[in-house]
């Protein structure tokens, strides 16, 4: 299975974006995808791309509730609201 775009992903118009900066300071950005632009579409459109751009936060967020549930931590205030955050991203909420 190959690896994703790391994130954060950025919705610009009709794209997802990605920007990454390395330790020495260096840039790079790219496009992860590009939606379709068609009128009739476009209600979907801006929906699928919220949720497009919010998937690595998502993702990492899901991944420490499986974690805390596996060493049977509870989660904590800040964890809900990064959760939190990464839903309202993905949704009209941002």
């Amino acid at each position: 299975m190959s690896k994703h775009t790391p994130g954060p992903w950025h919705l610009m118009g009709s794209s997802i974006r990605f920007r990454e900066v390395d330790a020495a300071g260096n840039v790079r950005e790219g496009l992860v995808c590009c939606l379709e632009s068609e009128r009739r579409l476009a209600a979907n459109r801006d929906a699928n791309a919220r949720l497009i751009a919010a998937a690595p936060e998502l993702l990492e967020e899901l991944k420490s509730v499986v974690h805390a549930f596996d060493v049977g931590d509870q989660l904590r205030g800040t964890d809900v609201s990064r959760i939190k955050r990464a839903i309202a991203k993905a949704t009209e909420q941002a």
